[in-house]
Order: C-alpha cells, then structure tokens, then sequence
C-alpha cells in the first residue's frame, strides 16, 4: 500500500503530462490542415489564373471591343494596339494578359468573395503599385520564397491572403522586354484574397470538440484514480472496524455489504455515463476521419487525418481501459462460456494485427501444437483482448525480428485442459530488477517507457484479472536487450458440439437503395452517419428523439431504422417498443432495428434485443462497423 502511495503523484504528473501534450499536438495538426487547405485552394485559384494569362501571352492578346469598361491600354506600347473594322462599323483594342487580368478581377470582385490582383515593384501601370505587405513578399520572392500566405483582419473581416511571384516567359517578352526583363526573372506577383470566415468558423468548432474531449478525459482518468483511492481507504477502515467488533460483525458486515453494492451501483451509472459523454465526440472526430480518408488528399493531408485517427483510437483505448478495469475491481464484469473453435479465434487475432507487423517489418508467427484441444467452451472475447493487448506491446517494443504466438497444453484432467499461450517478441526485453513492477495497476517497467513508447498502464493489470477470471495466471520471462514471453494460462472444458464459424463477411451493397431512419440526438452522429449512408447510395431520415422516430415510422416504409438510446422527450427502448406495437396493430412488416449506443453499463445489448431490437451497434463507430450490422441483417 506504501509503495502505490508513493507512486501516486508520479501517475498524476504523467496524467497531465499525457494529456496537455496529446492536447497540444492535436490543436496543432488542425491549425496546420486548415492553413494548408487555405494555402492549396489559393494555389489552384493562382493556377487558374495563370493558365488564363499564358493562352492570352501565347496568342499575342485578345482583342476585344471598346466599351465603357474595357479602354484602349495607354500603357501597351504595340503595333496594331487598336483596329477598327469598316464593315461592322466596331472599334476594337489588344488585350495583353495584364490588362485581361485586371479586367476579369473587377468582374470577380463583383460577383463572387474570391478577390485577386496583379502587383510589382516596377509596374506599367501605376495602378498594380505594390502595397506595403506585398512589397515585403515581393522582396522575399527575390530571396528565394516561392509564395507566401497570411490571415489578415480588414474592415473586422478575416482574410486569407496569398501570393505567388510571376516569371517572365518568352511569351511576355512582347510588353515586358523594354523594362529590361530577361526570360527567368520574377517581374511582379499574383495576390489572392479569400474569405477566411468559413474557415475560422469550422477550425473552432472541431478546436472546441477536441478541448472537450481533452478536458473529460483528463477529469474521468482523476475521478477514476480518486475512486480507486477512495475505495482502498474505506475498505481498510472497514476491516479495522470488524476486527475491533467482534460481536457485532455479522450485522456491521451485511451492511458494509450494502454500501458497497450501492457505491459499485453508482459507480457503474458515473462511469457509463462518462464514457458515453467521451464516446459521442470520439465518434464524431473518428467518423468524419474516415470519411475524410476517401475523399482526395495530399500527402500530407492523409498522413495529419492517421495522427489524428490514431490519436482518437488511443484515447478509445483509455476509457475502454478504465471502464473495464472498473468493472473487474466491482466484480460486475460478465464472462461469457460458450462452445469456440480455439483455432479461428486466434487466426482472427493474426488477422487483425498482421498488417501492423507487417508495417513495422516485423514476422507475426502462430504456432498450435497440434494436442491443444480446437473446441472449448470459454469467453473468446477475453481470450482476444488479453492477447491483442500482449502482441500490441510485442510490436511496440520490438524494433526488428518477429512476434510470435505459442499455444500449447499443460495438462488434461478429464474434460478439462489447462492451456498455456505464450506472447515471444525479439525486442529491447526488460531489466530483472523490473519484471515486478509488471501487471500492476498503472505501472509500467520504467517511467521512460511511458514518455517513448506510450502506455496507460492498465493494460497488464487487466490481462492478469482476466487470465484469473478464466481460472488460470499470467506472468512474464524476459531477459535484457534479447526479448520478452508474455504468458497466460486458462482452463478450458473441452466442447463435443462443433459449431459452424460465424465468420461473417460484408455482402456487396452498391446495387441497394436502402430507406433508413436515423433516430439520433445529437448533430454530431447525424452528420457522421449521414456522410457515410450518403457515400453508399443510401436514403437516410433524421429524427432528433424517440418520439419523433416513432411517429415518422409510421408514415414511411423503411428497411433499417438506427436507434440511439440516450435521448430526450422518449429514450431508445420506449421508442422501439413504440415501433414493435405499431407493426402488431397495423400488421406491417417487421423493420430491423439496429440499437446505437456509447453505453458502458452492464447488460445493456441484452436489454436492447430483449425489447425488440434485431442488433446492436457500439459508438464510436467506423463506416465499416455500420455497413457490416446492414450486411449482417440483410
């Protein structure tokens, strides 16, 4: 107790550390995507523009007739500047591509908030007289900067503001040579100006996402760690009670019994709640990233959308880490004991992390020995999440070499077998002097680790609970600089029922229209999953509550309807058992009903499908995740 008291405000520091930088960097990278979006539509803008000019050079110029707006150019000194046609009774003057430009921004900045000008230090036409701020970027151009922008605030208006040196080509010799030009040089710059307000707008929107995000995860990580405190303490005053009363213990223990029943209860709703307030925004950000990641993008712009995907998918990992870990220490999380096939379990666990191996240059090997039992009955999720979480630290620390997974039996008893899977990585290994600092809450090998590799801490913690939970151990062998075996055992009943694999793959969808009626609360799902129905071709309804769901049902035939559960005026369940009497009254067709939901409280997809509801989808959610439940109930 002494020693993780001492190790306390090292976690605290960490915590903050963690979260302040994660914050930081996040609020950078959209800062930094929003300036180079600007900067890429002023650059196709300038491009444009450019295209327009050339053609104009190449031809020699346009000619155009004189009219109020367009005048003979006093400052083009050319033969046959102006010409006059006997039979059409017309006047006409040579438009170089200067003058056309100048002419076609007047017309832009009447028609549209796209504004762009033509500048130089040493102008024909006074009219193009560098400003101040263009002639700082105009001697920047001669320094060597290829373009330059700037988000300027005019008349209490932000604006973006580009610009992009002009180079004389052989084209432009004809108006420019007696300025003393020469093919190469930079005789002046393009200055775009666009509205930078939609810009700001959407910048603070996803900036204010993020804070919030930021600022629950770091209160639920000190409530959470508060708790555990909390608990240690009462739990210790309570024992010291007991002791000193021993006449009195049976009553005083039934009722330490009830309030720790009821503060496990209370506990549960607080963390379900706080985590489907994380889970909400996460959606939203993880969503619209992969939405984002089919559009076209840059380089740049795919690798900012990874750090910001990866940076919410770590954050995922954190809450579901505290929530799980919540739950274990309340006794209140539910194994499953059901018949598997061992050997699809783990080729789906290969699956899954193959290609981040693969991305690191790393081999991730499976071996079974071929006496370990293929069916038993277990909990297959657990047996994936401690592995998953085993392999996912391999491949972190592992630089080079392989990951491999070694399943083998300890010992047969009946029908019962005692298996033993072993994690083996070649990478950095762990001092001796570190190997019990292991499988405890919130402590890693070194405080170094944290600050290179990342890492909450729970992850071990929970792996040890969950191997104990399968009525076996876990533990590790490491040597230093040579590698590490990650090991848990279970004990399995052996199953004489082969099931068939439920190994479910997505039905191609592209030839379906499907009707769908979204039933969501909040804006930020509803976009989210409006852009990924819309990308499929799909028909999508919004209903902003349950009661709204329950009576747009009924005037319209659909083939799925997506059920939030949170909701005001009528939550999910009354609303479906609103839909489910409707269709019994009316004889329609049954509707699949597919409940959405970033609840974390125990039995919560059990209550779902027991008041009607076909599926159950968790939020946040990816577009793969939504097309595969449609596939699924199809």
């Amino acid at each position: 107790m002494k020693n993780l008291k001492n190790f306390y405000p090292l976690f605290l520091l960490v915590w903050v550390i963690l979260v302040a930088f994660s914050l930081i960097w996040s609020l950078s990278l959209i800062k930094n995507s929003y300036l180079l979006n600007a900067r890429s539509q002023s650059l196709a803008f300038f491009d444009q523009v450019q295209i327009m000019r050339l053609w104009n050079a190449k031809q020699g110029g346009v000619y155009a007739k004189i009219n109020k707006k367009v005048q003979s150019n006093p400052y083009l000194e050319v033969p046959n500047k102006d010409l006059y046609i006997d039979s059409l009774d017309m006047h006409l003057t040579l438009l170089n591509p200067a003058y056309m430009t100048r002419l076609v921004a007047d017309i832009a900045k009447e028609e549209n908030k796209t504004q762009y000008k033509l500048t130089s230090l040493n102008p024909l036409n006074p009219k193009n007289k560098a400003d101040e701020w263009e002639t700082q970027a105009l001697l920047a151009f001669e320094n060597g900067l290829t373009d330059t922008l700037e988000l300027m605030k005019k008349q209490g208006v932000y604006k973006y503001s580009y610009m992009k040196p002009l180079m004389v080509k052989k084209a432009c010799m004809k108006c420019h040579a007696k300025q003393g030009y020469q093919v190469g040089d930079i005789r002046g710059a393009m200055r775009v100006i666009t509205d930078a307000t939609p810009y700001i707008i959407e910048e603070k929107r996803i900036t204010d996402n993020v804070w919030l995000v930021h600022v629950v995860i770091f209160i639920v990580g000190l409530l959470a760690f508060y708790l555990h405190l909390n608990s240690e303490t009462k739990n210790r005053k309570k024992l010291e009670t007991a002791n000193a009363e021993i006449s009195k213990q049976k009553e005083i223990a039934i009722e330490l019994q009830k309030k720790a029943e009821l503060g496990s209860h209370y506990k549960s709703i607080f963390l379900a709640n706080m985590s489907h307030e994380i889970r909400t925004p996460l959606n939203g950000i993880i969503g619209f990233t992969q939405v984002l990641k089919r559009s076209p993008l840059s380089d740049i712009q795919k690798e900012q959308l990874n750090i910001i995907e990866l940076s919410s998918e770590n954050l995922l990992t954190l809450v579901n880490d505290i929530v799980d870990y919540s739950k274990i220490e309340a006794n209140q999380l539910l194994m499953e004991n059901i018949s598997v096939n061992l050997s699809e379990v783990l080729n789906e666990i290969v699956a899954i992390l193959h290609m981040k191996a693969k991305q690191k240059g790393l081999k991730l090997l499976l071996d079974i020995h071929p006496d370990t039992p293929i069916w038993v009955k277990t909990d297959p999720t657990r047996i994936k999440q401690i592995l998953i979480n085993y392999i996912n630290n391999a491949l972190k620390f592992t630089q080079k070499g392989f990951v491999s997974i070694n399943v083998y039996p300890l010992k047969t008893d009946q029908d019962k077998t005692l298996v033993r899977f072993d994690v083996q990585d070649t990478g950095i290994g762990i001092k001796e002097e570190n190997l019990s600092k292991l499988f405890k809450v919130f402590s890693q090998a070194e405080s170094s680790t944290t600050r290179k590799f990342g890492g909450s801490g729970l992850g071990l913690a929970i792996s040890k609970k969950l191997a104990h939970l399968l009525h076996g151990e876990a533990g590790v062998e490491s040597e230093f600089g040579k590698g590490s075996v990650f090991w848990f055992t279970a004990d399995f009943e052996q199953s004489h029922e082969e099931k068939k694999s439920k190994e479910h793959k997505i039905k191609d969808l592209s030839h379906l229209v499907l009707q769908i009626l979204l039933v969501e609360d909040n804006m930020i799902n509803q976009k989210v999953a409006q852009a990924i129905f819309g990308n499929e071709g799909f028909e999508i309804d919004i209903a902003n509550n349950g009661k709204e769901g329950a009576e747009q049902y009924k005037l319209k035939d659909y083939d799925f309807v997506f059920m939030d559960i949170q909701m005001p005026v009528m939550d999910g369940y009354d609303a479906t058992k609103e839909i489910r009497k409707h269709e019994l009254l009316s004889q329609k067709k049954r509707t699949i009903i597919i409940a959405m939901t970033a609840n974390a409280l125990k039995g919560e997809k059990e209550k779902c499908k027991s008041i009607g509801m076909n599926d159950y989808l968790s939020k946040p959610f990816k577009p793969e995740d939504l097309l595969e439940v449609i596939s699924r109930n199809l």
